[in-house]
């Protein structure tokens, strides 16, 4: 099995840079999507603010949580609904106009947050299984 690993190994080195190249690849049109207003869809600065508030808040917070509980999954949770809260409290409280929009925006910044710290841990155990 060793001699196998062996033979077989600058293919799984080439695998990993091939699917680190294509993570990149899909994201750049994303990126410059969102940059450069393609097929008339502009994101309004206020809602941009707002989605990045809600990355802001909710990578302090998971950072808090997990602090305290030690656990990923309650720390991911427990951030996603502090942004809610937040967001919620601002528009109610703070804002003359309530808009849901923003508070969406908000909640996209912290689920964007918390699907990258999920899919963090999935990559890590799986990586943990190989070695073993």
């Amino acid at each position: 099995m060793d001699n196998l690993k062996g033979a077989f190994a600058p293919f799984f080195y080439i695998y990993n840079k091939m699917k680190n190249l294509l993570l990149l690849l899909f994201l750049i049109p994303t990126l410059s999507f969102a940059q450069l207003e393609i097929g008339n869809w502009s994101i309004p600065e206020d809602k941009a603010l707002h989605y990045i508030g809600g990355v802001a808040i909710t990578s302090i917070s998971h950072d808090l949580f997990f602090e305290e509980t030690q656990d990923k999954d309650k720390a991911v949770i427990y951030s996603i609904a502090t942004t809610l809260a937040l967001s919620a409290f601002k528009e109610i409280f703070i804002d003359p106009k309530v808009d849901g929009n923003d508070i969406a925006a908000g909640m996209y910044g912290a689920l964007s947050v918390g699907i990258v710290i999920s899919l963090d841990d999935i990559l890590k155990n799986k990586k943990r299984k190989r070695k073993k």
